[in-house]
């Protein structure tokens, strides 16, 4: 059946109608099958139970809400472009947003509310020479959706802050690791660092379930450093310079071992000890003297000591043999160490030796004789170094 309705065509039959120009519908229209629109339709209102199959554009100026699902399919790939109409855009404002919740949720509170978000944010004035903007990325644990990840307009990466200082900024939670990197296949994570054309391996760092390697694939040195500062510099042929600071061995018994490199029958190659100082130089024969002692100095390294000092004997009868407490218990009581005495007053036509003759005590004699007493250095003075080998 063909007819008009005013100056409109129509063409109805039982199953579709056509009309050939402009239609206006001033109540509700209800439509069971297809309608098929090549022009424009401007709707007020619009609710569809069934699909809709548009082969131009849609716009929607007030809000689209669906039941179903919404798939865009073009020859050249869909796209989704989200527009503000503001004519001045400022920083903060929105250019679009799409939001995630579950509003029928029966829990209501916190569940009802946004649960994710991605907006699109300027971050300055807009102007013909710019349109600065953020893409910022909010999730939602117990309340609304906060911004958690910010992509920033000039390509930096926030992810627990808001605004990124480096291509790749992070901050992790209270108490929590801020990086996993999970290993390959064979069990190898990796971080590898290149020239800025990417052509090159300068550096990497390896984990494995056997071992932790940092290391430098090119001829370049490798440099721990604080405050702005080169402290340590691994070079290229493999030394090791401490630019500045100390080695310092923070446990005992440790220290640095020579085993590598050591010929015969050595029964430790660990330097594990090294100090200096002023040891206390006291009276050791038991007659409870007190000595004036100065210039007392000692050096150990590893086990092996070095003791100086200037001793003067008080005025006294005491026949006790003359002996001055070491500063480490040595390893034997020997006469093969010791010393001698460099300035004495006692006899200059004699050289008096400093003899390791008890594990804790020096003595002072004539060579191939016993040790001076007390009485015998009664008021004198003597200086003397010796070296001695220590029990420990």
């Amino acid at each position: 059946m063909a007819g008009y309705i005013g100056s409109k065509a129509v063409s109805v039959n039982t199953t579709s109608a056509t009309i050939s120009d402009d239609l206006t519908v001033g109540d509700d229209a209800t439509i069971t099958g297809d309608l098929d629109v090549d022009g424009t339709t401007n709707l007020d209102i619009v609710d569809i139970d069934g699909a809709v199959d548009m082969a131009s554009t849609l716009q929607v100026d007030g809000v689209l809400t669906t039941g179903g699902d919404i798939i865009a399919k073009t020859g050249d790939g869909a796209f989704l472009q989200l527009q503000s109409s503001d004519t001045t855009i400022t920083a903060d404002s929105v250019l679009g947003s799409i939001f995630f919740n579950a509003p029928d949720e029966a829990s209501g509170t916190d569940a009802v509310l946004i649960g994710a978000s991605i907006s699109a944010v300027a971050t300055d004035t807009f102007a013909a020479d710019n349109n600065s903007t953020d893409l910022r990325f909010a999730t939602g644990a117990s309340g609304a959706a906060s911004t958690k990840m910010v992509l920033a307009s000039d390509g930096g990466l926030a992810i627990g802050l808001t605004v990124p200082t480096a291509p790749l900024t992070l901050k992790s939670p209270a108490n929590a690791e801020a990086i996993h990197i999970v290993g390959r296949s064979d069990d190898i994570g990796q971080i590898i660092f290149f020239e800025a054309d990417g052509s090159t391996n300068l550096a990497r760092v390896d984990a494995r379930n056997n071992v932790f390697n940092v290391q430098s694939n090119a001829a370049i040195p490798m440099t721990l450093g604080t405050s702005s500062t080169a402290r340590v510099t691994v070079e290229t042929n493999g030394d090791l310079t401490i630019e500045d600071g100390n080695l310092v061995i923070g446990t005992s018994a440790h220290g640095i071992d020579f085993s590598a490199g050591a010929s015969g029958t050595s029964t430790s190659n660990l330097l594990d000890e090294y100090e200096e100082g002023a040891w206390n130089a006291t009276d050791a024969s038991g007659a409870g003297l007190t000595l004036t002692v100065s210039k007392n100095t000692y050096t150990k390294i590893g086990r092996l000591v070095f003791v100086a000092a200037q001793i003067q004997w008080p005025s006294q009868s005491n026949s006790s043999t003359a002996k001055v407490a070491l500063p480490f218990t040595a390893i034997a009581a020997t006469s093969e160490m010791g010393g001698v005495v460099t300035e004495q007053n006692v006899d200059s036509a004699v050289t008096i030796t400093a003899s390791i003759n008890e594990t804790t005590k020096v003595i002072f004699r004539l060579r191939g004789q016993g040790g001076y007493t007390n009485a015998q250095l009664s008021g004198k003075k003597l200086r003397f170094s010796a070296t001695y080998q220590a029990s420990a």
